[in-house]
């Protein structure tokens, strides 16, 4: 006896523990009984009767109609009632994730007679998948941004080789060239830093290398990104710049990316031989 006394107290404390709460209800649909664990998961702190009515009066109304339709199928197919669900807090607008597990019993006629089963508070586990599920949109997100940026620096060193291979007599040609597919590169280089760098890629954040430039520098930058794809479509580049230079604190690498992008859209969705003014 003092053994059996001894297992219902271990099990009691790892089912309090476990936040484990067990709820039944006479059939058709009476007062439903609640311990004090399933009154906590639907907010209610009192000794009051509850009914169906307080049961889905407590649901997150998108959920509401879910549930009801799951509590039906389960009574008439005689199958498991498993389903997660909302409840909220009437006052604070609180939300909790709960888990309800249970069933039907039948009488020898075979109509139902009973509906009880258990809920346990799974919102940890629900906020750590949101969570994930965050993580993960960001990820795709960061990683189609880049895959959009690394495309950029590719045409003008397409282009800086052609250039290089007709003016190979031109010394002069030859080294600005250089120095711009040099600038290309390492635009590449930075963009490819990124993504090899997980961590920020889950926290959604770049890396800023701020630096005192002048802004024509930045916009020198972008317009050679973009200048492939403005001549290819036959466009008239104006750059109007104030006469006195203007210095900047910022990474010239970003800055340019977002000059390059409004370039590029300009680029792409002017008609062809039409006019591009910054």
């Amino acid at each position: 006896m003092r053994d059996l006394e001894e297992n219902r107290a271990r099990l009691d404390y790892a089912v309090r523990l476990a936040k484990v709460g067990f709820w039944y209800c006479d059939l058709p649909f009476d007062v439903m009984q609640w311990d004090s664990q399933v009154r906590q998961h639907f907010w209610i702190t009192s000794d009051a009767k509850i009914t169906i009515d307080t049961f889905f009066d407590r649901l997150h109304p998108e959920d509401r109609e879910r549930v009801r339709e799951a509590i039906e199928r389960s009574i008439e197919l005689r199958i498991p009632f498993d389903i997660d669900y909302r409840t909220v807090d009437p006052f604070s607008g609180r939300i909790k994730w709960l888990r309800a597990l249970g069933g039907s019993t039948y009488a020898d006629d075979g109509n139902p007679i009973r509906f009880d089963g258990v809920t346990v508070d799974i919102t940890t586990h629900k906020l750590a998948e949101e969570t994930l599920r965050e993580t993960d949109r960001r990820k795709d997100e960061f990683l189609a941004l880049l895959a959009h940026e690394l495309r950029n620096p590719l045409a003008p060193l397409v282009t800086g080789l052609q250039v290089m291979r007709r003016a190979a007599g031109d010394p002069l040609t030859v080294a600005k060239t250089r120095e711009m597919m040099d600038r290309q590169l390492g635009h590449m280089v930075r963009l490819i830093d990124d993504l090899l760098d997980i961590s920020r890629i889950n926290r959604n954040n770049l890396e800023l290398r701020r630096e005192t430039l002048p802004l024509a520098d930045v916009i020198a930058h972008a317009v050679e990104t973009v200048r492939p794809a403005i001549d290819s479509a036959g466009h008239d580049l104006t750059i109007s710049l104030p006469q006195e230079p203007i210095l900047i604190h910022a990474d010239v690498t970003r800055l340019a990316q977002v000059f390059a992008n409004l370039l590029g859209n300009s680029a792409k969705y002017t008609e062809h031989g039409g006019k591009i003014w910054l």
